[in-house]
């Protein structure tokens, strides 16, 4: 299945550009907030990308404390000097995600939070509407959009305040099965990752002080996720699929959040695309909003 590509370059793995070792994306002095942390998933790769780039203090929410200890002990072994904190709770769970949030806070360098990686998601099992199991199914909402509310509502009183034109950064992991054709068995998925996404544009439109950008961050088959629909991709229609490595999903995150690439605020961007191509694109970004923003086509 053809992902739709607006730059010539489509990347699987990381490029010179997004290095998080290139002085112009470091985020020396930054404070970073990752949920959805595991080892060997996304949010894991993320937060290496960051420990690489020089961040000095990084959070790990999630749900399982071993996981998250193994996520801190990769990155002190690439940046001792960083600070990672873990949190254990739920995102459903207000009150945890507040505490989590507050004392993350207070303990970062500045007393407030530079960047805040929304990456946790729940992958219900996949099966017919009529064949789901309706806790399950419904899971996937409760994380991915009441757990995402909760997020940002205790991240606002903790944002750094923009100081001469730079802002605090919130990314939103969303996915490109919000727009691409029916697969089986996706309804609870890709129906609370749509919901996600207009969460989060409303979160940019009524908060202009943030840098939000939504990001695809490619096909990674060793998320934990990716369990669940391992056995789909056995399928010959997938025999050409080319998966992503972590390390072009965690790199193209840390540039996301630099100031290059701030024209590409309140948009949807692929981890998949060029960032040269992407910087070349800057003005006409800057005069047609519907760009890299869903929309409704084709009824009128």
């Amino acid at each position: 299945m053809a992902i739709p590509c607006p730059t010539k370059v489509w990347h699987s793995d990381t490029y010179p550009a997004i290095s998080p070792e290139q002085p112009r994306l470091s985020k020396a002095g930054k404070s970073v907030f990752i949920t959805g942390a595991s080892p060997g998933g996304i949010g894991s790769g993320i937060a290496t990308s960051f420990a690489r780039a020089g961040a000095s203090a990084i959070g790990l929410f999630g749900r399982k404390p071993a996981n998250l200890a193994k996520t801190k002990e990769a990155i002190a072994a690439i940046a001792p000097e960083a600070a990672v904190h873990i949190y254990t709770g739920d995102l459903t769970d207000a009150a945890s995600v507040q505490r989590a949030v507050s004392d993350f806070a207070a303990k970062s360098p500045s007393g407030t939070i530079d960047i805040l990686v929304a990456n946790a998601a729940y992958l219900a099992d996949l099966d017919t509407i009529a064949g789901s199991d309706p806790a399950d199914w419904w899971a996937g909402f409760e994380t991915n959009i009441l757990g995402n509310f909760h997020l940002v509502r205790a991240f606002f009183p903790h944002a750094t305040p923009t100081k001469d034109g730079k802002s605090a950064t919130i990314v939103h992991i969303s996915s490109s099965a919000i727009y691409i054709p029916y697969i089986p068995g996706f309804s609870s998925y890709r129906g609370s990752k749509i919901g996600a996404h207009k969460v989060f544009e409303y979160v940019a439109q009524e908060h202009p002080d943030i840098h939000v950008v939504q990001v695809h961050p490619g096909l990674i088959l060793t998320s934990e996720l990716a369990t669940k629909f391992s056995s789909e991709l056995e399928d010959p229609k997938y025999a050409n699929l080319v998966a992503d490595t972590m390390a072009l999903s965690g790199d193209f995150v840390n540039w996301a959040c630099s100031d290059e690439a701030r024209f590409l605020r309140d948009r949807m961007i692929h981890a998949n695309w060029d960032v040269e191509e992407l910087k070349a694109m800057a003005p006409e970004l800057a005069n047609d909003p519907t760009k890299f923003n869903l929309g409704l086509l084709g009824l009128f």
